[in-house]
């Protein structure tokens, strides 16, 4: 994860975004709720306290609040815009969190590393804090200033997600918009994942060209390679007509993927390892129209599969149709019959033959 650039990207939008209200002030309640952007913090509702004390987050405060002091600030003209845009790096940090695992419990000793944003150079070095969550899983920085603020999780022995166990945050927005932050009763609760018993897994990454005329493509899994009609557990067929457009408007195109002797079902689960044992369907297709408001040309599917022999699957499947037309393919298959672990472990990874 570049964390460094995904907040130096943030930081330069939250900017924008100031120039655009300073430019159309008249437009102002508008733009804040239509424009700003908008932050996950989960709540943590088991430490939500009753006690007295405002402890609504991210509502409009014109007295207090960070954003309506730059922007009165800015109101005063060029040299006041430009104060703005300086002490909008210098908007104060207080982030609050805990740490838990899939099933609720605080975890201690996880590390925290903050990136904060504190200068609009898109060349400079971000400086970064690094701390451990206490036997309650809560961790906090106080006392820092900058523009935003990222903030991953992880730990040894645990799984960390894009979505559960990192945030961003615009300091500078605080208070102008619908944009949660944490507080000390309700800190933004990260979620790791404990890992569990790796299996002896093949790994393969594939990319395979299809025809678009409909001619199949047949892939043997545990071999990883392209092979004659009736020798695979993937069957792959795509239809294009591509040749009617140009670059940019699209075309249709259709997409079959038959898994051959046994069946497929979607994985919601990013971190879900175990595979089902019913529930399978044979065949997956989509059909793009070109008067589809939705219209692209990538199917994209995470799947299970259940293969001949009983043997399980986990893979992501992305077929780009048109132009170059190909599949491209990332498995973990456990040739061991019946066997639906498919949580990874690289020391006992099995090469594919």
């Amino acid at each position: 994860m570049n964390s460094k650039r995904t907040l130096k990207i943030i930081g330069g939008l939250a900017v924008a975004l100031l120039f655009l209200y300073l430019f159309w002030p008249s437009k102002r309640e508008m733009e804040i709720k239509n424009t700003a952007p908008q932050s996950s913090v989960p709540e943590d509702h088991s430490t939500a306290s009753s006690g007295s004390g405002d402890q609504t987050v991210g509502k409009p405060n014109s007295q207090t609040s960070q954003y309506f002091k730059l922007v009165a600030l800015a109101n005063e003209g060029v040299e006041g815009k430009k104060k703005a845009i300086k002490q909008a790096y210098a908007s104060p940090i207080e982030f609050w969190g805990k740490v838990v695992d899939q099933d609720g419990n605080p975890i201690e000793g996880a590390q925290i590393k903050f990136t904060i944003n504190n200068t609009p150079d898109p060349y400079g070095n971000l400086p970064t804090e690094i701390v451990l969550s206490d036997a309650n899983g809560l961790f906090s920085l106080t006392g820092k200033n900058g523009l935003g603020l990222s903030v991953w999780v992880s730990k040894e022995g645990y799984y960390s997600t894009s979505n559960q166990s990192s945030i961003s945050l615009n300091y500078s927005l605080k208070g102008g918009v619908d944009q949660p932050f944490p507080t000390q009763d309700h800190p933004s609760v990260f979620v790791l994942k404990k890992k569990g018993q790796g299996a002896a897994l093949i790994h393969k990454k594939l990319k395979v060209p299809i025809p678009k005329n409909g001619t199949s493509v047949e892939i043997n899994l545990a071999q990883g390679k392209v092979v004659a009609a009736g020798q695979g557990d993937l069957k792959i067929e795509s239809w294009v007509n591509d040749d009617v457009k140009d670059r940019i408007h699209p075309y249709p195109w259709k997409c079959q993927v038959t898994i051959l002797g046994g069946g497929w079902q979607l994985k919601t689960e990013g971190l879900d390892f175990a595979a089902p044992a019913d529930g399978y369907q044979a065949q997956d297709q989509v059909e793009m129209t070109v008067d589809n408001s939705h219209w692209s040309r990538d199917m994209v599917r995470q799947y299970f599969l259940h293969l001949n022999g009983d043997r399980y699957v986990r893979m992501r499947f992305w077929m780009i149709n048109g132009g170059n037309n190909f599949v491209d393919l990332d498995y973990y298959l456990n040739p061991q019959s019946g066997d639906r672990n498919l949580e990874f472990d690289a020391a006992k990874e099995i090469k594919a033959k």
